[in-house]
């Protein structure tokens, strides 16, 4: 009769168990996309901070360089080589 009633004890925890396996799935889900919003949300904070502390610091955000030879094409970017070596202002 012990072992009956251990047996029946055993199989109601399992069942509990599953149950709330179930139902706790929609709040680990609902964790992890916080967790990853809040990754977002650090990340443009992180770039607004940048753009409002850059000319605090004394430097831009933004190059602000105007090349007009083609051998000055790294500071350009790609519109130096786009133009075929045309002067960009």
């Amino acid at each position: 009769m012990v072992r009956s009633e251990i047996r029946l004890t055993q199989a109601e925890t399992k069942a509990g168990a599953q149950k709330a396996a179930k139902a706790s799935l929609p709040l680990v889900l609902g964790v992890l996309l916080g967790f990853y919003a809040a990754g977002f949300i650090f990340l443009r904070i992180v770039y607004a901070l940048g753009l409002v502390l850059a000319p605090l610091a004394g430097r831009s955000s933004r190059r602000r360089i105007s090349c007009g030879r083609r051998s000055n094409a790294y500071c350009c970017g790609m519109e130096a080589l786009e133009n075929d070596g045309a002067e960009t202002r």
